[in-house]
């Protein structure tokens, strides 16, 4: 006898818990805009231990605003 596995708990055991595809934060600031983020993609599966990590003003902060929508208005995102 084999074990039949419903669909829907196949793609959620195997499906991403977050997925994030060329995300790019840009600022408006009175001198114009700058780029506080650019290229950012990962992918965390169910079960995994993340950590960002880098140097200080690299953006881990700004990407995890980002992927909460915490940014102020000032903020434009694009990616997914």
């Amino acid at each position: 006898m084999g074990t039949t596995w419903d669909g829907d708990f196949i793609r959620m055991i195997f499906s991403p818990l977050l997925q994030v595809s060329d995300l790019w934060v840009r600022f408006k600031t009175s001198l114009g805009e700058i780029t506080a983020l650019s290229s950012f993609s990962c992918v965390i599966s169910p079960g995994e231990v993340v950590a960002v990590v880098g140097e200080s003003g690299c953006g881990k902060s700004v990407a995890a605003h980002a992927i909460m929508r915490i940014l102020p208005n000032t903020a434009s995102v694009s990616g997914c």
